[in-house]
Parts: structure tokens; C-alpha cells; sequence
């Protein structure tokens, strides 16, 4: 992670900081590629505007912070003990896309139901849910398709979050690009970074009419702190960038970044556009979004 990238977001959020002083955030999800970010910036906030408040991060494995401000505690969002003493805030990141639908389902529905019993118990302010646009895709017409449980759980997550007496604030995460993003995952941007950084070729089969848009890092996570800690905010935000771009395009994109050649195959592919609803500009372009990226990749080797 650039330290750039952790100051800009700690000099946008400054005039809501004061909300987190002396407070404790209990975030779940602590060391997936939204939590990283989450911890990363929240440590840089608090140590320089010396906030004494403290972050108790969630995971499945065992962790250790370099900040003391920062805790881990393991366990599974399904059936974690309570941590001890208040909590003001509540991070509901935990998700998991990789595993079968089942357990999808399970993790984002069951992990909600446990968070929110906590949130209740523990009185806290606020809660914000990091739901995802794939929302919009779980639709009655796919209702019985497993591979819509992750769109679907969300969906059902969400409207616990609603019924509840937690006043929580939900986040439709979209596509985003950025250093700690695993370039194992099924995302078409990763995958040509991942063959951009190995010399090329990036590869693009069809899809000439398959658009997607992301965000950088640092933006989305901007965005959750302050849907966190502004007072007067709506209840639901999408965070992505409406900026659309076909997937060929992006992949001329990285393979430019990247300095290697792009291999393009024939493909059958439907139409699909999967962009966030209208919002605003991003302040960091695509381009720079993938150079950063792209530099955090080549650093860590």
C-alpha cells in the first residue's frame, strides 16, 4: 500500500475525524482486500491526529498488528465470541466470493445475523454493511440459480440490516483496482495485471461488448469512512466508478501500462454492462489507478 494513497484519504476525511476520538470500531473481514485498506488508513488517522481510539479487526486467522491501536481477534463471523468493553462503530466487511454457493449464502447471511446481534448488544452508533452491486443482478428470474448466492445473500443481508434496530448504512461495493487486490481473483483487471507483470501477453478472448468501470483503492475507501462517520448521510451508497470501459479496451489498457503485447481471440460473449448508476468523477483515473497498482505489485516482489 502507497503511503500516498493512506495520507490523501486521511487529509479528505479530516473535518469527520474528531467523530472517532477516544471511540473504538469493531471491523469484521480485517485482512481481506477492504479490510487492509481499512486498517492501513485508519491506523495513519489516528496516529497523526492522535485520536486515541482503537480498531478491533475480526479474521480467521491469526494476525499481528505493527500499530497498538490496531487488535486482531480470530474468529468465524458465524459464531465469533463478543470482544469486551463499548464499541461505538461497527465495519461489517466480511464476505467470501471464492467458496461454493452454500457456504457464500451462509457466511454473508449467518455473519450478518451475528454482527448485528453484536452491534445490538453492544449499543453501538452506527453500523456500515459493505454489501455489492451485484444486488441489482439477483433477480426474480435468476432467484434459483446458485451462482446468483452471492448477489442474493447480499440482497437478504441487506434487508436484515434494514429491520434491525442498528442504524446501519449500506455500501454497494462495485469493481475496483488497487495495491493488496489479489490477483488470483475472477476479475478481468487482475487477470491482466497478473499476465501484464508476467511479460504478456494479456490475453482477451471477445467481449467486445462486455463493459465493467473501477475504482481505485483509495477512493472506496474514503468513501466507507465517511459513510461511517458524517452525520448526516443517506442510507445507501453505491461506491464504484460509473466510468465505463470494454473489457478489450482495458486489457489494451494494462498491456500499455504493463509494456507487453495483447494476444485477442474471437469469442462468443452476450452483451453485458455491469457499471454503478451515475455518480461522481473520480479524482484518480483508470490509467494512474492501474500504474499504482501495478508499481505496489512489482515492489513486493
Amino acid at each position: 500500500m502507497l503511503n500516498t494513497d493512506l495520507f490523501y484519504v486521511a487529509t479528505n476525511l479530516v473535518p469527520v475525524l474528531p467523530n472517532l476520538t477516544k471511540k473504538r470500531v469493531f471491523l469484521t473481514g480485517g485482512t481481506g482486500f477492504v479490510g487492509t485498506w481499512l486498517t492501513e488508513t485508519f491506523a495513519v488517522m489516528n496516529r497523526t491526529m492522535e485520536l486515541e481510539a482503537e480498531l478491533v479487526a475480526l479474521t480467521r486467522k491469526d494476525m499481528l498488528s505493527t500499530d497498538p491501536a490496531v487488535k486482531f481477534v480470530r474468529g468465524d463471523v458465524r459464531d465469533f465470541e463478543f470482544p469486551e468493553g463499548k464499541f461505538e462503530y461497527v465495519i461489517h466487511a466480511a464476505a467470501d466470493y471464492r467458496a461454493e454457493p452454500k457456504e457464500v449464502f451462509s457466511i454473508n447471511v449467518d455473519g450478518t445475523k451475528r454482527v448485528l446481534e453484536f452491534a445490538k448488544e453492544k449499543g453501538v452508533k452506527r453500523m456500515v454493511f459493505t454489501s455489492s452491486g451485484a444486488v441489482y443482478r439477483a433477480n426474480l428470474m435468476k432467484y434459483m440459480d446458485p451462482r446468483m448466492a452471492y448477489g442474493e445473500s447480499k440482497r437478504t443481508a441487506e434487508m436484515m440490516c434494514v429491520l434491525s434496530d442498528v442504524e446501519t448504512r449500506i455500501a454497494r461495493l462495485w469493481g475496483f483496482v488497487g495495491p493488496c487486490m489479489p490477483l488470483d481473483g475472477p476479475w478481468a483487471i487482475t487477470k491482466f495485471i497478473k499476465e501484464g507483470l508476467a511479460g504478456g501477453p494479456v490475453k482477451v478472448s471477445g467481449g467486445a461488448n462486455v463493459t465493467r468501470s473501477y475504482l481505485y483503492a483509495s477512493e472506496m475507501i474514503q468513501g466507507l469512512w465517511g459513510m461511517l462517520l458524517w452525520d448526516k448521510a443517506n442510507p445507501v451508497y453505491n461506491i464504484g466508478s460509473s466510468e465505463p470501459i470494454t473489457i478489450g479496451a482495458l486489457a489494451l489498457l494494462v498491456a500499455s501500462v504493463c509494456g507487453c503485447k495483447i494476444e485477442a481471440t474471437p469469442g462468443d460473449y452476450p452483451d453485458d454492462v455491469y457499471v454503478p448508476p451515475p455518480g461522481p468523477k473520480p479524482n484518480i483515473g483508470l490509467r494512474e489507478a492501474i500504474e499504482r497498482t501495478v508499481a505496489w505489485h512489482k515492489e513486493q516482489k
